[in-house]
């Protein structure tokens, strides 16, 4: 048996990557694609003179960038495995009144095998799809491959988080697991590790003062948004109403989901009317449902848009209502990579990272063969009687490697006798093990600790901790005076937004604010009583740019 890897898309979007299986299929290589992404042509990439056949397409979760051209790469009879739940995703976003527009939806739906337990993809190949956490629905794929010798393993979890995605375990599988290769995405160091903590912190911030709130996001991240926002406000105790709309809230209901604060309406229009926050899909509200919604508040100044994205924004359209984009992404950190590497201890190690700064950012420091693939070139991690070296690393390191790892050969096979692997299943949705910072949304909410009952002094008099006590709060209220004092003042104009919406445009400004951040002020009235000029009240009035990202190609053909 011989393994090769390689990245089928690196430059336009790198969610994409085929396994090749050589010595299984008979007189041929087998071939499986993972995520058919941005730019994926399977037919450029198969090899007629080796015998090299797709023997199917794997979807490892439902993000539309995933799947964007599954038509165009998906031939009659050629299966795509994928989860239960991924499925359901994804057939609710390819039929419709809304729909995804992709060419033979329904011949992709029939193609569809949903992987629950051990799968023989052919003699000598099997798979069994594990929790990665992530997304809704999403899974990793856990191969053994018996070539009539010998068998080894290999883990396909290029998308995973320690964390659970709205009630879809992380990846934890059990210590017992001898793996000799797996495929992981390594962490974008570039990126806050609590980006859904602040975007929910900002939503429910949002929700408390705007009079209406409009999420829009991909199928899975607005059933995970969802999920969080209904949580939080059973945490809270807020009685803010999350309403899933269109697809959204038909998905929440197949899933089985239920929130006593969450109302999902999978027809009609919903209410935009300041006592919660509408979800709707697609990401970028240009089309579909969350274009309809957006219109109607996008002349609403005292309205709130949030998009959440998995990539960078750029400007998309103006508004006057309060619009921005915020990153959602939920992925590896460097502790967890660390973590579930020292407990797997495989040979092999090949990074699938979508970015050239998340490759970078990482290095990991153990003794394995790490892969760290930036070109779409066909790379041997086994060559028929040992795993093979990436070039860099020198011979002598190569051999204390081999000698150093484990012989797993002797043990029985996993599909047999092996420990019990957990499937992809959603559980009870949990702030804790969502990953979410309960305390930061709290504050961010503007709710204030309850008070603290003190001590009751004793009728001799004032006790000394008591006495200290006050002291250090004079002490640290005299530190902050002279902050504030010591602080170099800055000039701002008063910009009337409409309705009881109030801005500052600060003058001079040079230290960088990040949107969001709270600050304390205090005011001075130097131009009280002056009446702004026409020239001054023509630029409060100027509408604010809604921050967009790129618009994919699946997010470019959703119909109207």
């Amino acid at each position: 048996m011989r393994l090769h890897y390689q990245r089928v898309n690196p430059d336009t979007g790198g969610e994409s990557f085929c396994l090749r299986f050589e010595g299984v299929v008979p007189d041929g290589v087998g071939c499986l694609l993972f995520n058919a992404g941005r730019g994926v042509d399977v037919e450029s990439i198969l090899d007629d003179d080796r015998g090299e056949k797709l023997l199917g397409i794997v979807l490892t979760s439902a993000h539309p960038e995933c799947y964007s051209s599954l038509d165009t790469n998906v031939a009659e009879d050629v299966p795509i495995y994928t989860t239960r739940e991924t499925a359901q995703i994804v057939a609710a976003s390819l039929t419709g009144s809304k729909a995804r527009s992709m060419d033979h939806p329904e011949r992709i739906l029939d193609q569809f095998v949903v992987i629950d337990g051990w799968n023989q993809l052919l003699e000598g190949l099997s798979v069994h799809p594990v929790p990665v956490g992530h997304a809704p629905g999403a899974a990793g794929f856990l191969f053994e491959i018996d070539d009539g010798n010998t068998f080894r393993t290999v883990l396909v979890a290029n998308e995973y988080t320690e964390e659970s995605a709205a009630g879809f375990q992380g990846l934890n599988l059990p210590p017992e697991l001898d793996l000799d290769a797996v495929v992981l995405d390594a962490p974008d160091e570039t990126h806050s590790p609590n980006s859904l903590t602040e975007a929910c912190s900002v939503i429910c911030d949002r929700v408390s003062t705007a009079s209406s709130v409009l999420v829009t996001a991909d199928e899975p991240t607005a059933l995970h948004v969802t999920a969080l926002l209904g949580e939080l406000s059973n945490e809270l105790g807020t009685p803010e109403t999350t309403i899933p709309v269109g697809r959204i809230g038909a998905l929440w209901e197949q899933l089985g989901y239920t929130n006593q604060t969450v109302r999902p309406m999978p027809d009609g229009a919903p209410p935009l009317d300041g006592n919660g926050v509408v979800v709707a899909t697609p990401a970028t509200p240009i089309e579909g449902r969350s274009k309809r919604l957006f219109d109607g508040l996008v002349d609403d100044p005292s309205a709130a848009v949030i998009r959440l994205t998995h990539r960078d924004a750029t400007p998309m359209a103006a508004a006057r209502c309060m619009a921005q984009s915020l990153p959602w992404r939920h992925g590896p950190t460097k502790s967890s990579m660390a973590s579930i590497l020292e407990s797997l201890d495989p040979v092999q190690v090949i990074l699938a990272n979508r970015t050239a700064t998340a490759t970078t950012a990482t290095p990991i420091q153990r003794d394995s063969f790490v892969w760290e693939v930036s070109d779409d070139l066909v790379y041997t991690l086994f060559d028929g009687s040992e795993w093979v070296a990436p070039a860099e690393l020198d011979a002598e390191t190569a051999s204390r490697i081999r000698r150093q790892q484990p012989d797993r050969y002797d043990a029985p096979q996993m599909s047999e006798y092996g420990p019990s692997i957990d499937l992809p299943r959603r559980e009870g949705v949990d702030i804790t093990t969502e990953g979410i910072d309960l305390s930061a949304v709290d504050a961010r909410h503007g709710r204030t600790p309850d008070p603290v009952e003190s001590e009751p002094v004793n009728s001799e008099g004032t006790d000394t901790e008591t006495i200290d006590n006050a002291i250090a709060a004079i002490r640290s209220n005299l530190s902050t005076v002279e902050a504030i004092i010591e602080q170099e003042p800055y000039t701002a104009t008063v910009v009337d937004a409409g309705g009881d919406i109030c801005l500052l445009r600060i003058t001079d400004l040079d230290p960088a604010f990040e949107h969001g951040q709270s600050v304390e002020l205090l005011i001075d009235p130097l131009t009280a009583g002056v009446t702004a000029s026409a020239s001054d009240e023509s630029k409060a009035h100027t509408a604010p740019q809604l921050d967009g990202e790129r618009t994919d190609a699946t997010d470019e053909t959703i119909q109207n």
